[in-house]
């Protein structure tokens, strides 16, 4: 497999993301993710420092390893992404939450600027793919935020092309909301005749996961009102 010219940060819970997603262009090797030395806030708890939530609690450490872990096959996700679409990047957030054996219930995306639906379910599999530190009681929620560069920076589309997309789309996806709140936030790459050729959504929650994917293909229905020397990119709430 042939590995592009991507570079990948990686953020812990609640740490800015100062570094990424600028526009100083990617190196020519893949650059190694580091986690980041900067660490959240956390409550005093009995024995090991952890992460509190309100239905449970996580120990830090272990669910950093265990992300750490599931890291290889998030980095194949986003390269083999890149290969696909080569302005592919941007920040995403997973969430989950962990049952009190440590398997995980569900995930989702709470952000994502990826822009490609294929790309976003690829992490979802992984993380559900593995077993996560038993919660301290009841069930655990773990969260942690990644970004990757682009290959190639895509154009941002200005707001007189966005926002006709936007009513479009809320158009043609309302048969897929089927009674689900919230705002998706969707991200769309587009050709430069008009095409959108990839789209990706972060949902509002985790039931809205289900919806996503035929959010996706009405985006994808939608002939975004651009031309443009370079493949464009948007990102629009759909309420």
């Amino acid at each position: 497999m042939t590995r592009l010219a991507t570079s990948v940060c990686v953020f812990s819970v609640a740490v800015a993301a100062a570094g990424c997603g600028s526009s100083t262009p990617a190196p020519k090797t893949v650059a190694k993710a580091e986690i980041a030395e900067e660490e959240p806030e956390m409550e005093e708890l009995a024995g090991p420092i952890s992460v509190q939530s309100a239905i449970g609690g996580l120990s830090h450490e272990d669910v950093e390893a265990t992300f750490a872990s599931v890291w290889p096959r998030i980095e194949d996700c986003l390269y083999d992404g890149a290969e696909r679409l080569e302005t592919l990047g941007g920040q995403f957030k997973v969430v989950l939450r962990v049952d009190p054996k440590g398997d995980p219930r569900w995930a989702y995306l709470a952000e994502s600027a990826l822009g490609d639906r294929e790309t976003e379910k690829c992490v979802i599999d992984a993380v559900m793919s593995r077993t996560w530190p038993r919660p301290l009681s009841g069930d655990g929620l773990a969260e942690k935020k990644f970004a990757i560069d682009a290959a190639e920076n895509p154009v941002d589309l200005p707001d007189r092309v966005v926002e006709p997309t936007r009513r479009l789309v809320r158009q043609a996806s309302q048969q897929c909301r089927q009674g689900i709140h919230g705002s998706f936030w969707a991200t769309a790459h587009v050709a430069s005749d008009g095409r959108v050729v990839a789209a990706g959504v972060a949902p509002p929650d985790e039931v809205g996961e289900g919806a996503s994917d035929c959010i996706v293909e009405a985006i994808k229905g939608v002939r975004v009102g651009s031309r443009s020397k370079r493949p464009g990119k948007i990102s629009f709430a759909i309420d």
